[in-house]
């Protein structure tokens, strides 16, 4: 997955609005999904003006394999509090084998969750398809 671009969202009362998850298996009677070393290779993933509220959890949730890492992510003007008001705790993003970077100021703040591009493996021998897919002035509620 390759050149996706969120821009202009805006979310209210929405459990995880922003995810990538690599391990993600359905439903398993433990309620844990092992780390998916096939998993589908993650880069240049952007998201740009993404506003709104979350219900539970953390508002950012990066979970990357370990074999096959997401890289390339931008994070630029994400304002993501708590539904129930301004003056609760705001949750740290979940980053796993993440790479990228973030233009502040970001609510949560990214800077010490993404690994910087540089650090980031070196990209397998196989090529990825582009898929330039862009979602523009979403709005979603719950």
């Amino acid at each position: 997955m390759k050149g996706i671009t969120y821009y202009n969202v805006m979310v209210e009362n929405i459990s995880n609005p922003i995810i990538i998850d690599q391990f993600y298996c359905g439903t398993t009677s433990s309620g844990h999904c092992k780390n998916m070393s096939s998993g589908v290779q993650v880069m240049d993933v952007t998201y740009h003006n993404i506003h709104g509220t979350y219900s539970k959890g953390r508002p950012v949730h990066f979970a990357c394999s370990d074999t096959v890492p997401c890289t390339k992510i931008m994070i630029a003007q994400v304002e993501l509090l708590p539904f129930r008001g301004f003056f609760m705790q705001v949750d740290k993003p979940f980053c796993w084998n993440s790479y990228g970077s973030s233009l502040m100021p970001t609510i949560p703040s990214f800077h010490v969750c993404l690994h910087p591009n540089s650090l980031a493996p070196k990209p397998s021998s196989t090529p990825l398809k582009s898929t330039s897919t862009s979602l523009d002035n979403t709005c979603i509620t719950y």
